[in-house]
């Protein structure tokens, strides 16, 4: 069974070194024998390419030439030689990218790939292997917008005029997988790992908290097929933006990351057996480096190193020092720290002591603080609860008020409505009233006249009556009064 042991390394010299960051990506160019960093939040997004040479453990900021990438971080990076390349990312805005660049780490020229198709622009996402001059997308989140993904693409390399000398160069193309299986949901800040022609991806952030991200995840390349994987032993508790780390065929070691249940950045290192799918906690002696998520990681097989994994930068409650975490694993590294048992003499046993007692006091004062600590977190999620209840209460008053207020609406509009119909009725009633009157008005005039027409003709009516009437002519003479 191997031993571990962490080792703390700060560079020796050089004139320029990385400001603490996070959400870099540090990539390993063995042909050179450095390690490249790119981007990462600063006091903002950064754009700067620093180098650091592991032979001479010096860094220094490496000038480059043509169209390099805009400042950027929760990027993906990966080397093919002698090309080193940068993916999506976060912009300075926030918002996601999807953009593709490639840098030759020869003569330090960036270009920039022109692609017809793109998928979802994206951040927090993973790349991997999958064949020659191709790689593998998942996931991500995709901003502003907050979209946690869980789609499949390609991007083939191969036909890419890396010697041109345009600044966009064509060749590259993106191509979606339908997968099939027990798809995982859409997360971003998880793990990806090529293992045995295919790809196992673990924990992350996902939209549904009732589900458990800490689930492991196997997609198998000839059949593009998921599958979920159970484990066993010491599960870890659900985490994201940790890092994860090929040691051997066999084994995967997973370290730090924003623990999904307590909130708070952990440093806690766990080893996954890929055999059996066993996760246990392994001794590793050494400086053990600060809690922290959102670092950077890559597993390094030189240097008289067998797989050590180099840790650098991140984030715990504030920015984190640039200084080298490295997890070694070779037997004759780790012995010459461990000196042979000596029968201890008086005064190492009084320093002993003290030492202890020292140690006991910081311990409990460390333990003091951690609880007041935990009571002032537990007090400020409390109040982050009750400010969540109010604003439920007041989201829940308002919409109330809306209803309401849309019902008030409604029953002013049917008033009014009704308001104007008989508006309209009176209207109509008002001329039928005047119209009445006009034909009263005339129907008196013509009863008047009438009257008069009556009245003029009542003495003729006599008149004649006496003229033609016998019996009157008989019985009276006839008399005139003209």
């Amino acid at each position: 069974m191997s031993s571990f042991i962490w080792r703390k390394e700060k560079p020796s010299g050089g004139l320029h070194f990385p400001a603490s960051r996070e959400g870099h990506s540090l990539t390993y160019i063995h042909n050179a024998s450095i390690l490249l960093i790119f981007g990462g939040v600063v006091s903002n997004k950064s754009t700067d390419l620093y180098v650091y040479d592991l032979t001479h453990n010096q860094w220094k900021i490496q000038q480059t030439t043509g169209r390099p990438p805009s400042a950027r971080s929760y990027h993906s990076a990966f080397y093919d030689e002698p090309y080193f390349f940068i993916y999506a990312g976060q912009g300075d805005r926030g918002r996601s990218l999807g953009d593709f660049y490639v840098l030759n780490a020869k003569t330090w020229v960036w270009k920039k790939l022109f692609m017809l198709e793109t998928p979802h622009f994206r951040h927090h996402h993973s790349i991997n292997d999958m064949r020659i001059q191709e790689k593998l997308v998942f996931g991500g989140i995709c901003s502003p917008d907050g979209t946690l993904l869980n789609d499949l693409w390609t991007v083939n390399y191969s036909n890419v005029a890396f010697g041109s000398n345009l600044s966009e160069i064509p060749g590259a193309v993106w191509t979606q997988l339908k997968p099939k299986g027990e798809i995982p949901e859409g997360r971003c800040g998880h793990n990806a790992i090529t293992l045995n022609r295919g790809l196992m991806i673990y924990g992350g952030k996902i939209a549904n908290e009732k589900e458990d991200p800490a689930d492991l995840f196997y997609l198998n390349y000839d059949n593009l097929t998921w599958k979920k994987i159970t484990s066993l032993g010491k599960i870890p508790s659900p985490r994201a933006y940790a890092t994860m780390a090929q040691l051997d065929p066999d084994r995967l070691f997973l370290f730090g990351g924003y623990d999904l249940k307590t909130n708070r950045a952990i440093n806690e290192s766990l080893i996954l057996s890929t055999k059996d799918y066993y996760w246990s906690v392994p001794f590793i002696a050494g400086y053990q480096p600060q809690p922290r998520y959102n670092h950077a990681a890559c597993a390094i097989s030189s240097f008289g190193r067998e797989n050590a994994i180099f840790i650098l930068g991140g984030i715990e409650n504030s920015f984190l020092q640039m200084d080298f975490y490295i997890l070694d694993t070779q037997e004759s590294l780790i012995g010459a720290e461990w000196e042979e048992a000596k029968e201890p003499s008086e005064m190492d046993k009084l320093t002993s002591d003290i030492a202890s007692a020292t140690i006991l006091d910081q311990k409990k004062y460390m333990h003091s603080l951690d609880q007041q600590f935990n009571q002032e977190r537990l007090a400020c999620l409390q109040l982050d609860q009750e400010i969540k209840a109010l604003e439920e209460d007041l989201k829940n008053a308002n919409q109330v008020i809306e209803q309401e207020m849309a019902k008030q609406v409604a029953v002013m509009k049917d008033v009014d409505e009704e308001y104007t119909k008989n508006m309209k009725l009176v209207e109509s009633l008002f001329l039928l009233v005047k119209t009445e009157q006009l034909l009263t008005r005339e129907q008196e005039n013509k009863i008047g006249l009438l009257e008069n027409f009556i009245r003029d003709s009542h003495g003729c009516v006599i008149a004649f009556d006496k003229v033609f009437n016998p019996t009157t002519m008989q019985t009276k003479p006839l008399t005139s009064n003209y």
